[in-house]
């Protein structure tokens, strides 16, 4: 077949595809077969690279987040013990109140003006004799 026309005629493309042999036609067919495996290849690297990018990403923010829970659990001790702190000072301060505000001669004073008291005369003492027993008794099972 002669490819050159005199002129401005152009050859017909179905003439070039005609021309094609099987063989031509099997190397077409392995070339896209192995262009396919590439492509696909291609394909399962991209999806592992992103899958790992996905793990490593909640990997990393479950990371932070538990550092976070950790901060504010950290937060709230140290606050619960400045809390604690307050209460005890202020608990110690009222024990100190208390201990100052009590007045022996304004008890005494309380006592025999309000509830009639007095002091005992030595006539009015009361001796009391404890008798304790100087042994043990052993007792027996079966007896």
């Amino acid at each position: 077949m002669d490819r050159y026309i005199y002129g401005s005629a152009a050859h017909k493309i179905e003439d070039d595809i005609s021309i094609l042999t099987d063989a031509a036609r099997k190397r077409d067919a392995e070339r896209k077969a192995k262009e396919e495996r590439y492509l696909a290849a291609r394909r399962m690297v991209i999806r592992n690279f992103v899958l790992f990018g996905i793990a490593f990403f909640l990997l990393a923010a479950g990371t932070v987040y538990s550092r976070m829970l950790v901060d504010q659990a950290s937060v709230a001790v140290v606050a619960k013990q400045e809390e604690l702190m307050k209460l005890i000072e202020a608990n110690n301060n009222k024990r100190i109140a208390r201990e100052q505000s009590i007045d022996l001669d304004k008890i005494k004073e309380l006592a025999i003006t309000k509830y009639g008291m007095q002091r005992p005369d030595n006539n009015q003492t009361v001796y009391v004799n404890v008798v304790q027993n100087d042994y043990g008794e052993v007792v027996r099972k079966g007896r």
